[in-house]
């Protein structure tokens, strides 16, 4: 059993697809061997997956030259590349260019990404009957700033968001928190301490994701073994160990493994 969540704020998954193929999961409805309902296929454009791939690849160089190499990183690129797309349908002239060409969507329309977003969101959470997954988004405004009404109107329709004014008071964070542990099922208690007086928006993006690995590691075949850190040193933990086909990759100085839930 896996589970994770994590939560996006601002104050203003990885995807694969083809032209006719589908974004999917496990096993096909064609090879579904136990009687469940299937993993269900997702038609998404090829053209927004794919830029959408490559903000999640910069992303994650990014992180890995900037952040501690002992640290050990989680992040979704798609609720970071889903919160500034809400920010994006604010945007006009230079602004939105340079939001378009950071998220590599300047040569795609607006139309055609928000429908890739309320696609995901839509299908996303019932992709497979033996995951729980949940994808969410809110908007908490400042009530004395005139936003405009059909801004807020399309984060509703194109992003599914709980959309609430506030006065943006300092106790006022108890509803942002209150939002974020209800959307991770109590995994994250909190992610807003106070109010800045300058914060006129906050976007959120809360995923949950809790699933079990299509081929299951047996508990008895945990055993204590080294670890080998960069650094030199070795560490003793306990590995977990399994033995099956699983789509593989040998790199330079690196490998891969694909374990699917």
């Amino acid at each position: 059993m896996h589970l994770f969540t994590g939560v996006s704020l601002f104050t203003a998954v990885l995807l694969t697809a083809g032209c006719s193929k589908g974004l999917h999961t496990g096993e096909t409805p064609s090879t579904s061997k136990t009687g469940e309902a299937p993993v269900q296929e997702i038609k998404v454009s090829s053209a927004v997956v794919t830029n959408m791939n490559g903000f999640a690849f910069r992303l994650m160089n990014k992180i890995q030259e900037t952040e501690p190499e002992q640290d050990n990183i989680f992040v979704s690129p798609l609720s970071l590349h889903m919160d500034l797309g809400m920010l994006l349908n604010g945007a006009e002239g230079n602004t939105y260019d340079e939001m378009a060409k950071l998220l590599d969507v300047n040569n795609l329309s607006l139309e055609d990404i928000n429908k890739v977003y309320g696609t995901l969101l839509d299908k996303l959470p019932n992709i497979d009957p033996k995951v729980k997954l949940g994808l969410y988004n809110s908007v908490w405004y400042k009530k004395l700033i005139p936003f405009e009404p059909d801004y807020l109107k399309g984060l509703k329709d194109d992003f599914q968001a709980e959309v609430s004014g506030l006065d943006f008071k300092s106790t006022d964070t108890s509803y942002i928190n209150k939002w974020v542990r209800d959307k991770t099922n109590n995994k994250i208690q909190k992610v807003l301490d106070k109010i800045d007086g300058q914060d006129v928006m906050y976007l959120l993006n809360a995923l949950y994701f809790k699933g079990s690995w299509s081929t299951q590691f047996e508990k008895s075949k945990t055993i204590d073994a080294d670890f080998h850190l960069e650094n030199g040193q070795t560490s003793r933990v306990k590995m977990m160990n399994n033995t099956d086909d699983f789509f593989h990759y040998d790199g330079v100085d690196y490998a891969a493994i694909r374990l699917p839930y």
